[in-house]
């Protein structure tokens, strides 16, 4: 049986790398042969090849299945695929990300080919062409997995709306207290937002981790509440520290660190983003903030409720993660469309 190649383009980690580590981990888990393949060898290594390999995760370059030389140019990248394809005749590659998505979908040939969209934001300059061009050819791909109904709502052929998932084994409930926003610190994520939050609850310190294009404007002038951890390897140290989690996204689809932190029983405080209200049942597994504004007020209810409403809330987080947005609910519905 041919492998299934997970193809993304990747240099730092986000949440399109959370969902592909985890979907690598779902398949090895039903015993399917899987392989992520990065497509451009960047100068540093992609922030997601450590995780696969501290997870015993196969992965390599698309180039390093190819005879094609390494190159970013995107006809190079079609050849590398094309080629790629032809000598090890992989059961179905499964992209990730409109470039991946473009690639596999022109030159995988006969190899089954499957789609996941995951961004909701509309893209700006030459990458916005890229997008539209995904969205419109969306119709070569065998199958069409988004991850919220809005991103659907963008696209001319018929997807399956697919929940995000993280495997559940082994996690515990977090004692944590810290106030935290994870993820990448770009405009999209709303980092500047949480910060906006921060000063206006100077009595709490707030935990800021993740790396990316706004950390140098984020540090300046930050009021003296916030703490930045930078960009974590392993967030599975950090999550028992969290108590509460912001998301203070302007666009997402349906945001992993909100899955992994209620696996957690960590609650999330949200804005109305993506796919959230699928996710978060306002005042019965977290909140879901109608503005920015409502944050403040937010944080304070969770921190005045008493324990037993506290846990009461806990326990209905963990439970609607493991019911709906688990490995064992998620994966067989992945790998029906692999046949």
């Amino acid at each position: 049986m041919g492998e299934i190649w997970l193809l993304l383009d990747s240099l730092t980690f986000g949440g399109i790398e959370t969902h592909v580590v985890e979907l690598a981990l779902g398949l090895k888990t039903f015993e399917q042969p899987v392989r992520v393949v990065l497509l451009t060898e960047f100068d540093r290594p992609s922030a997601i090849v450590g995780k696969l390999a501290a997870l015993e995760l196969n992965y390599c370059y698309l180039h390093q299945l190819s005879d094609v030389p390494s190159s970013t140019g995107f006809m190079s990248l079609l050849k590398q695929c094309r080629q790629a394809c032809l000598r090890y005749q992989p059961k179905v590659i499964h992209a990730h990300g409109y470039k991946a998505n473009l690639v596999s979908k022109l030159s995988s040939g006969t190899t089954r080919q499957v789609s996941t969209f995951h961004s909701g934001e509309t893209p700006k300059g030459l990458v916005r062409l890229y997008d539209l061009f995904d969205r419109f050819s969306a119709f070569l791909s065998a199958h069409n997995f988004t991850v919220s109904q809005a991103i659907s709502d963008k696209i001319p052929t018929q997807t399956h709306v697919l929940n995000n998932f993280i495997s559940v084994d082994g996690l515990t409930s977090s004692q944590g207290k810290q106030v935290a926003f994870v993820g990448r610190l770009s405009h999209e994520k709303g980092p500047d937002l949480f910060i906006s939050v921060a000063e206006q609850l100077p009595q709490i310190t707030f935990h800021l981790y993740g790396d990316g294009p706004m950390m140098q404007s984020l540090g300046h002038d930050s009021p003296s509440n916030i703490v930045f951890h930078g960009f974590q390897s392993d967030m599975r140290k950090v999550w028992p520290e969290i108590g509460l989690l912001l998301i203070t996204s302007r666009y997402e689809g349906l945001p992993m660190t909100a899955l992994e932190a209620m696996a957690r029983g960590i609650p999330v405080i949200s804005t109305r983003v993506g796919a959230i209200e699928s996710l978060i049942s306002d005042k019965q597994n977290g909140w879901i903030a109608n503005s920015i504004d409502d944050f403040p007020s937010l944080i304070q209810q969770w921190l005045e409720l008493d324990n037993q409403l506290r846990q009461k809330i806990v326990h209905s987080a963990e439970n609607t993660i493991t019911s709906h947005y688990s490995t064992q609910a998620v994966i067989p519905q992945i790998i029906d469309s692999y046949r």
